[in-house]
């Protein structure tokens, strides 16, 4: 699995060489397409919510597995290809946003209307996340948001089984110039560290998001390229 919002390697502890010394992490040379790169990787036991959810032969693959190249990824399409950058600049009608990286997070503004209130900050990108967005623990508080139209749903965690989620719809997101509308975005008191609150972010976007678009990371320059595609 491709994951923006991770970094590094995680791989089932079948594929560990050292048995005997077991540390955390072990040099593994890992090739997807035409790219290859040895990479530090981390291992997951057979009783991983990862591995449960996505099987034993699953991978859990992070951003920097492409650093410093220009990468476009198609939720239409189904594939992932590298760009040059002479491709690159000769593309057109694509937003350009400048993202952040801040400890590996990719972090990128973004404002998001719910009820009338704008809840603005930095959102980190996280497309393990099957979902069009997530916030913290404390914007429900911070903003006062109103949940008596809000869906009660289950989501995949990495912690547990099932996580009680609260769904309530956004009039819109915002991230530079791209915007959707009336979509669902989630609140959760997940346990899971992603959620808690903390001064980097005060939300994920996730997978959802992104299927509504054409997306290109350069992750050279810190630059995310969206143009709105077809359903």
């Amino acid at each position: 699995m491709l994951d923006i919002g991770a970094w590094g390697l995680a791989v089932p502890e079948r594929f560990r060489k050292d048995g005997e010394n077991r540390k955390q992490f072990e040099q593994i040379r890992f090739s997807t397409g035409k790219w290859a790169k040895t990479m530090p990787a981390t291992f997951m036991n057979a009783n991983s919510q990862f591995l449960k959810w996505y099987g034993d032969e699953c991978v859990l693959l992070g951003w920097d597995f492409f650093n410093r190249r220009i990468m476009e990824i198609s939720y239409k399409g189904h594939y992932i290809r590298e760009l040059s950058r002479r491709e690159l600049n000769g593309l057109s009608g694509y937003d350009t946003i400048h993202y952040e990286n801040r400890g590996r997070r990719l972090l990128v503004n973004a404002n998001v209307t719910i009820g009338g209130k704008e809840i603005k900050g930095k959102y980190w990108i996280d497309t393990g996340l099957n979902g069009t967005l997530f916030f913290t623990h404390d914007v429900l508080a911070r903003y006062n948001i109103n949940l008596e139209k809000a869906k009660e749903g289950r989501a995949k965690n990495l912690d547990v089984n099932r996580t009680k989620v609260n769904l309530v719809k956004a009039d819109s997101i915002q991230v530079g110039n791209s915007l959707l509308t009336d979509k669902d975005v989630i609140f959760s008191q997940s346990e899971w560290f992603v959620f808690k609150e903390n001064e980097l972010y005060v939300g994920l976007i996730g997978n959802q998001f992104f299927k509504y678009f054409s997306v290109i990371f350069d992750f050279r320059e810190n630059v995310l390229y969206l143009k709105p595609v077809g359903n």
